[in-house]
Formats: structure tokens, C-alpha cells, sequence
């Protein structure tokens, strides 16, 4: 019987084991199991048909020309910026996760802060701009899952004749004005962590229409090494095994309508809660679509 003291004083804690932050949805569990076992059994645990499948799978949807499934989000950006020779000053928003910047920091670049918009918690493209005299890249996340406001980053980017990376790590099934999150900029980056709409156990995938830094980012998740073991510069472990694809190619299935009914219950939610003092949320465009991975009050 518990005792009533919080367990943090002595007493017995209510949930011995831990809770769960969130519970990834997996739709078939023992489709999954099914299809683990068959991998298992194959002998191919990296660089198989599972991974080529969720690249092409996830290039279709986010109608973007090259995918490449990577160990993680983070190793992901890292290999994009070290493919794209970024070694100075890089925009990044003052409000995002720690590995936006650790990317950066990586492969020798120097964060430079830049606010985020009030109501959308995204980059500022103004405050950017500012904050980009002498940049040699710039990235923005879609926070949550909230769309960037691509079409002015893309313009400032282009006038400064620099790349435009996304940290999409939260905005996978995202959109905005009706185009899906993945094929703006010079790359987009997405995770596929326990967190996400969409998990894969740990994972991400590099979005590009660039082909040379498609390319770039194959050769860099396995040592540099194109074949031969003769790499080309010095590269990661970063790729993405078979088991993890195979659930990443699971938790696809659904993904829409989880991401809808995400949606209606963050209505639900603000209709509950309307008129509250001191309430408000983050705001996502018109036209635009989240993941909401996160609500953020």
C-alpha cells in the first residue's frame, strides 16, 4: 500500500518503470514483426532493399528528387553542411534544438543567432537578413512541425547567393500553401526519433533535388567510401540499418491521418480553452500544415 510521501521524499514511486514521453504509433505490430524477422533472416541488415524502399517512398510523398536514409537527423545535417563546404558563419534561429547548431559547430562553422517570429516560433526572415552579412549558409526549422516561411527565406538565400538548409526533424507530412515540406531549399532534414509522427527507433532522411550533394551525403554516411574502401574525405558511420527502415516503412502507413487527427485535437483543445488570460499558442499560416508533434502552450 503506498504510503502517500511523494517518492521523491522516500516513498514508493507510483510508476516504478518509467513513463513513456510519447508512444510511437506502429498500425500492424505483427506486420512488423513479420517483416523484422524476414530481414533478420535475409542476412542484409544495412544497405538493403528495406532502406532503398523508404528513400524512394519518402522522395515520392515529399516530391523532391533525391532521399537518403541517415543514422539520425543530426548526422544528416552534418553531412550536409560538410558536403556544402560550410566552414564560416552560419543564420540559425535563436529558438530551435541543440543539434541545429552542433551540425554547424561540427564541421567548423559558426552559429549566428537570428530571432524567430513571435506567433509562428519560426526564423525571421527580416531579423535573418540582418544577421547574414558575410553568412556562408542559412537554416531555419520548422518548429513543431510548422512550416518556415520558405518562399522569403528562399529569397533572402538566393540573394545572398548562399544555401538554405531546413531542419525538418518535426515536419515530416507537414505542408504549406499545398506543397509538402521537403523540397525547399538546398536540403531538408528529417528525423525519424522515438518523438516524431513518424519513428523509425532512430533515423533521419536528407530531402534534395541536388544530385552531386545526394550523392555526397551516400558517400559520407559510410566512411567517405565509395566502393573500393579508397575514400574520397573522411565520411561517418551514418547509415540507417534495415531493421530501422523496416519500421520507419511501418510507421509511414497512417501517417496522414495521425497527422489529421493531431490536428482536430489541437482545435478541440483551443476551443476548450478560449479565453483563457494569458493563453496563446504558436500560430500556423493559412494554408499551411503541421505535424504538430509538439503543442506548445
Amino acid at each position: 500500500m503506498s504510503t502517500g510521501v511523494p517518492a521523491v521524499l522516500g516513498g514508493d514511486p507510483a510508476f516504478p518503470g518509467g513513463l513513456p514521453l510519447v508512444r510511437p504509433t506502429i498500425p500492424d505490430i505483427p506486420g512488423l514483426t513479420r517483416s523484422l524477422q524476414a530481414v533478420l533472416e535475409s542476412g542484409v541488415l544495412t544497405n538493403g532493399p528495406a532502406v532503398r524502399e523508404l528513400e524512394e517512398r519518402v522522395a515520392a510523398r515529399c516530391e523532391t528528387d533525391h532521399v537518403v536514409a541517415v543514422a539520425s537527423c543530426t548526422t544528416g545535417l552534418m553531412l550536409v553542411y560538410q558536403a556544402l563546404g560550410v566552414d564560416g558563419r552560419v543564420v540559425l534561429p535563436s529558438f530551435t534544438f541543440a543539434a541545429s547548431a552542433h551540425a554547424v559547430a561540427w564541421t567548423g562553422g559558426t552559429p549566428v543567432w537570428a530571432e524567430v517570429d513571435d506567433d509562428t516560433l519560426t526564423l525571421d526572415p527580416q531579423d535573418a537578413a540582418q544577421a547574414a552579412q558575410g553568412a556562408v549558409a542559412i537554416s531555419a526549422t520548422h518548429v513543431y512541425g510548422a512550416p518556415c516561411d520558405v518562399d522569403d527565406l528562399d529569397a533572402l538565400a538566393r540573394e545572398l547567393g548562399v544555401p538554405l538548409v531546413f531542419d525538418a526533424a518535426h515536419a515530416l507530412g507537414s505542408s504549406t500553401a499545398g506543397r509538402p515540406v521537403g523540397g525547399f531549399g538546398t536540403a531538408e532534414v528529417f528525423s525519424l526519433s522515438p518523438t516524431k509522427v513518424a519513428v523509425a527507433g532512430e533515423g533521419g532522411l536528407v530531402a534534395t533535388h541536388d544530385e552531386g550533394l545526394a550523392q555526397a551525403v551516400r558517400l559520407g554516411r559510410d566512411y567517405g567510401n565509395p566502393g573500393s574502401y579508397d575514400c574520397e574525405f573522411p565520411g561517418l558511420n551514418a547509415r540507417m540499418s534495415e531493421l530501422h527502415a523496416t519500421v520507419a516503412l511501418a510507421s509511414l502507413v497512417g501517417l496522414d491521418e495521425r497527422i489529421d487527427w493531431r490536428n482536430q485535437l489541437v482545435t478541440l483543445f483551443k476551443r476548450a480553452t478560449s479565453g483563457l488570460p494569458g493563453l496563446r499558442y504558436q500560430k500556423v499560416r493559412e494554408g499551411d500544415l503541421s505535424t504538430y508533434k509538439d503543442l506548445t502552450l
